[in-house]
């Protein structure tokens, strides 16, 4: 699948950094300030979607009592508190190195607000793989797809030219705006089921992507 590529477009939350248990931590903090019944981490991947104001619903935030975007405020602080205990998924710097080795131009494309996910990432070491880092102007994790639109206008790239790696249905949604091909990995935020629902291409982590693209 890589022959023929020039982009990688990697999602960053779940896909490289392994913040799950983070991003539930943070979420229980809200609901037991509200004597709100906690989540689990089946019922996060169940529950957990883009744009994420549904997501919050779902849990059973009232928007008329409290608006989203001071929710969300409220839970970046916490997650902010929380994230340094975050850490690169296994496999994940091989991967970066051999797309690097091959040639590839590699981006990230995330919902999370730029300055905060330019931080996150230098944090780990792992800018110089990019040759952009693309996320939101602000906390409210609506979606990427408008980023990814843009991005792919600016680049003169088209779409058989580019793979994008992420773990979530939004991701494969992104793909399907773009008409990229597009592999899922199963151990971030939505579960297997989840992601073979949408039809994508399925692997279990990252070095199993590995197995798959680099060395067949």
């Amino acid at each position: 699948m890589i022959k023929g590529k020039t982009l990688v477009i990697w999602d960053w939350n779940g896909t490289l950094l392994d913040d799950r248990a983070v991003c539930i931590a943070s979420m229980n903090r809200m609901l037991t300030r509200r004597s709100m019944p906690l989540i689990s981490e089946a019922r996060y991947r169940e529950l957990f979607r883009f744009p994420v104001k549904e997501y919050y619903i779902d849990l059973g935030f009232d928007f008329a009592r409290e608006p989203f975007e001071s929710l969300s405020v409220e839970f970046i602080d916490h997650y902010r508190e929380l994230q340094p205990a975050a850490s690169l998924y296994s496999g994940a710097i091989d991967l970066l190195a051999a797309f690097k080795k091959q040639g590839l131009k590699q981006i990230i494309l995330s919902a999370m607000e730029r300055n905060t996910l330019f931080r996150d990432v230098d944090d780990r070491g792992i800018t110089p793989y990019f040759d952009a880092i693309l996320g939101a102007e602000d906390h409210y994790a609506n979606g990427k797809a408008d980023i990814a639109r843009n991005y792919l206008v600016s680049s003169g790239l088209t779409a058989d030219e580019i793979i994008m790696l992420g773990d979530t249905e939004h991701d494969y949604s992104v793909s399907a705006i773009l008409g990229c091909a597009c592999i899922l990995i199963s151990q971030g935020h939505h579960d297997a089921a989840r992601l073979m629902a949408t039809g994508a291409h399925v692997q279990k982590n990252l070095p199993g992507v590995f197995n798959f693209l680099i060395n067949p």
